[in-house]
Formats: structure tokens, sequence, C-alpha cells
């Protein structure tokens, strides 16, 4: 299970997914959980980068990343699934430009894990400035 190697030890594996108790959650209600929180996770990201392209992931500045070919037909990404795997590659690329293309005179940046442009381009990491 690829969620148990987060962890460093067994013990810490453990103690998050135990009761109140202590007891260890059954295998059946582990595998449940852990789907429910990759599914969570994926309509977030999912969501993430749709709001980042302004609800088209087809638009220029995705440079074609939600495009893919089935049955010699070109189709644009739309499970959330798809998307949010690829929107994750691209963070971890760091491939996506922050401003729109032909924004002259805006240095080149990318976009860092938990940011989100909003409709003028302008980043906002979520960090508060204190």
């Amino acid at each position: 299970m690829e969620e148990c190697s987060c962890y460093a030890l067994d013990e810490a594996f453990w103690a998050v997914w135990s009761d109140l108790h202590g007891q260890r959650i059954g295998y059946t209600h582990l595998c449940d959980a852990l789907q429910r929180q990759r599914v969570a996770r994926d309509t977030r990201d999912a969501a993430a980068a749709h709001s980042f392209f302004g609800g088209d992931l087809d638009c220029p500045d995705a440079q074609g990343a939600f495009r893919y070919v089935k049955s010699g037909t070109p189709r644009l990404m739309s499970k959330d699934i798809d998307v949010a795997r690829k929107w994750r590659e691209l963070l971890t690329s760091a491939s996506i430009p922050l401003f729109p293309t032909g924004t002259a005179g805006l240095p080149t940046q990318t976009l860092e894990a938990g940011a989100h442009r909003d409709a003028s381009g302008t980043c906002d990491s979520g960090e508060s400035e204190n």
C-alpha cells in the first residue's frame, strides 16, 4: 500500500489509522477511507486546474496539456482523475507559465503548488503577507 510508505515508521502510520482505543482499523475500512481521500484530492486538484485556466483547459496557456488522442480523434480530458493527474504533473515539472502568453514586460515565472492565477494573470500563492 503506497500510503504506508509516506510514514517513516509503521507506528506513525497506525497512529493515524487507529480508532480512539488504539485498535487498528480493518483493511476494507482503510482502503475505503483512502479511496475517498484520493477522490476528494482529485476533485480539488481538477477544480484548481479549471480555475487556473479560467475554466478552459483548452486555452492557449494550457499548451495542449489536457488533450489526448483516442482512435485518431483529438479529445479534451474531462474526468477529474485525469485532469488532476495532469495538473499535479504540470506542478511538479514547473512548466506552467504564470502570466498569459503575449503579456509584454512581465518576467517568466512558473506556478508553485498551492498558487493560482486570477483572470488578470496575477498569481496568489495563498500565503498572507505578514
